[in-house]
């Protein structure tokens, strides 16, 4: 072998040689910045998220009440009771500077039935409410602030849980909470006059309206049955 293949051969092997511990080195890096990372990730693990989701809301989402409502005219000489279900579905969502505004379609229906009974004459006359339809909105805001308002509707139509919606609007409240100080439901307002019991992963499971006075009106709604996407 001459001397100048010889040289030849000797600068590829050394090359090759350079290129062999380059590459180990790097894989050396690599590994020790695996371990490294694992470490550090075995010693300050990330804690998951304390809080939960109180009202999922999302486009399609549906809720499913029966509702009870009845009303005493003073003495008791006349009262009206308004018994069936309620749905509410998520239409839409609009995003409205920094708050997302849902869109909610409420549809109604069921059996109206009033009694009287003024002493010389009693009697009850019996209504079949066919399905009613009208719309409210939920705002949440960008601090996650859950705030319900009923859309004016020129028909005058009113949903069997007007009043709780109405409560619902005055009195806003946070979409996530931390269950070990929360518990499962939160309960919004009082059963005097209005209350709404909001559960965990589900949204509003119950709500009341109660007046005395000049007789009495009672609004009760308890969830049947729910579709979260």
């Amino acid at each position: 072998m001459d001397k100048a293949r010889s040289n030849k051969l000797i600068g590829v092997t050394s090359m090759q040689r350079e290129i062999r511990m380059k590459s180990t080195l790097c894989l050396l890096v690599l590994v020790f910045s695996c371990l490294f990372t694992a470490c550090g990730e075995s010693e300050n693990p990330v804690s998951p998220p304390d809080r939960e989701d109180y009202f999922p809301i999302n486009a399609g989402n549906q809720w499913t009440y029966s509702f009870r409502n009845w009303d005493y005219s003073p003495g008791g000489i006349t009262t009206e009771e308004f018994t069936g279900t309620t749905v509410w579905d998520i239409v839409s969502l609009n995003d409205v500077k920094q708050s997302k505004v849902y869109t909610v379609r409420e549809r109604f229906g069921g059996v109206k039935i009033r009694t009287w009974n003024y002493g010389y004459a009693q009697g009850a006359d019996t209504a079949y409410i066919p399905t009613k339809e009208v719309f409210f909105s939920i705002t949440e805001s960008a601090t996650d602030s859950i705030t319900f308002s009923l859309i004016p509707d020129s028909s005058s139509i009113h949903p069997p849980d007007e009043y709780v919606l109405g409560l619902l609007h005055t009195k806003p409240f946070k979409r996530y909470g931390d269950p070990s100080s929360i518990g499962d439901t939160l309960t919004i307002g009082e059963p005097y006059p209005a209350a709404a019991r909001i559960a965990k992963h589900v949204g509003v499971v119950f709500y009341e309206y109660n007046r005395a006075g000049n007789g009495h009106t009672h609004n009760r709604g308890s969830l049947v049955g729910y579709d979260i996407k």
